[in-house]
């Protein structure tokens, strides 16, 4: 049996931290699971950073190779695979820590517990929108664009290899890593979730501003009564990733209670000061080792560069 004690970090003075959920982070539920090993944990999310990390970097110098590196930070799915590779990158740099760098005897997650408090909250931050951000792009893209952008586009081999791993191998990095951590989903973060899609949206009419150019077309006023359902869809489908993937971690939670039989889930108000939650270690499901990211569009504006491959989008 493992031992995780789900130490938190201090508590906040900040009403407005307080409020989101920010200092209930407990840094061992990042480094740990119900279902295997934390040493297991590490090498099932090993491939997963390695590929991610891989990625990022090739679609950055395909960018610049292909000339279209200018617009690489004005699409939402580059800024959701940055923030999903430096998730996967902290994280594993931080369980490391938690493995080999701390007595077996008393394994404490200390490079969570003993860094700068606004960096904890950060990383709560970047969970959340990680977790919400990685379904919206690949469905959006499945659902509504890859007939136009994927098979019937002629890419090339690279472009075609990048596509699937911004538009495929993201959803199932994300469900291999919401199932086997223990991070909790804060309920008022959907707040901050939504408020980054509208804080995107503003800075799209500021590119179109100085460009005259529509990151995607269905934020372009000029189409018409279509544009606001386009926005109206899309403001719904966040705030249902968010539920969902509340409603998953719980259902996880629920499983390994199920499994384990006397493991108990607390939450913040009614957990005791010290919990001890019991894993079983010889429970080790097996896990696929590929990765990578998305990007999301609803279709490119004419104005687009001629010089544009289709893969950007």
């Amino acid at each position: 049996m493992s031992k995780y004690r789900d130490e938190p970090i201090k508590r906040s003075n900040n009403t407005i931290i307080q409020w989101f959920g920010l200092d209930q982070f407990e840094p061992e539920r990042a480094v740990s699971s119900n279902f295997v090993s934390s040493k297991t944990l590490f090498i099932i999310r090993l491939p997963l950073v390695l590929y991610s990390f891989v990625v990022l970097w090739i679609d950055i110098v395909w960018s610049i190779k292909t000339d279209q590196f200018r617009h690489f930070f004005a699409y939402f799915t580059d800024l959701t695979f940055i923030g999903l590779t430096a998730y996967l990158v902290t994280t594993q740099y931080h369980h490391a820590k938690y493995l080999w760098f701390t007595s077996s005897s008393s394994q404490r997650p200390n490079s969570f517990l003993d860094q700068a408090p606004v960096l904890n909250y950060l990383y709560v931050y970047l969970y959340h929108t990680i977790i919400v951000f990685n379904i919206q792009t690949p469905v959006v893209f499945w659902a509504l664009l890859a007939q136009e952008r994927l098979f019937n586009a002629h890419l090339s081999p690279i472009d075609f290899w990048i596509s699937i791993s911004l538009h495929a191998v993201t959803l199932f990095i994300l469900v291999v890593e919401v199932i086997f951590n223990r991070m909790a989903v804060q309920r008022n973060m959907v707040f901050l979730v939504y408020g980054t899609v509208v804080f995107y949206m503003f800075l799209t009419f500021i590119i179109f501003a100085v460009e005259q150019w529509w990151v995607y077309s269905f934020l372009d006023w000029s189409v018409g009564p279509s544009a606001i359902i386009w926005y109206v869809i899309i403001s719904l489908f966040i705030i249902i990733c968010f539920f969902f993937q509340m409603g998953l971690h719980k259902a996880r939670d629920i499983v390994a209670n199920y499994i384990h039989g006397s493991t108990a889930v607390f939450t913040e108000k009614d957990r005791p000061e010290s919990v001890v939650v019991l894993q079983q270690t010889n429970f080790e499901p097996l896990a696929s080792t590929i990765g990578g990211g998305s990007r999301i569009t609803f279709g490119e504006n004419n104005a687009e560069p001629s010089k544009a491959s289709s893969i950007y989008y």
